[in-house]
């Protein structure tokens, strides 16, 4: 079972990014775009470390792009593991970033 626990501006940034998406480029869009990101997570869930260090942003900073091959898309995941328990930060319309000491609730 996939663990992940989320900030609390995580969801309400997907949302927002979903809306645009919708708003911008049509509902079929939409739905691939609320695909993208669940197979990101799906992915991230199964393997934290499918993601890919980056410890010039942060020592324990991972990065999971949410774009695949043939499927263009603008975030990404910035993360840290902590306990083996994905904790996943938000922010802008190009990532999703968490101000240090920031708080973690489940998602």
């Amino acid at each position: 079972m996939p663990r992940y626990r989320f900030v609390p501006a995580v969801e309400a940034d997907i949302e927002r990014a979903l809306r645009y998406t919708r708003r911008r480029f049509g509902h079929a869009k939409y739905l691939e775009y609320a695909a993208l990101i669940e197979e990101a997570l799906q992915a991230l869930g199964a393997n934290a470390r499918s993601g890919k260090l980056r410890p010039l942003i942060h020592p324990d900073a991972w990065i999971y792009e949410i774009a695949q091959p043939g499927r263009k898309a603008r975030h990404l995941f910035l993360y840290e593991i902590v306990d083996d328990v994905r904790t996943f930060t938000a922010s802008s319309t190009t990532g999703w970033i968490c101000p240090p000491g920031g708080s973690v609730a489940s998602g």
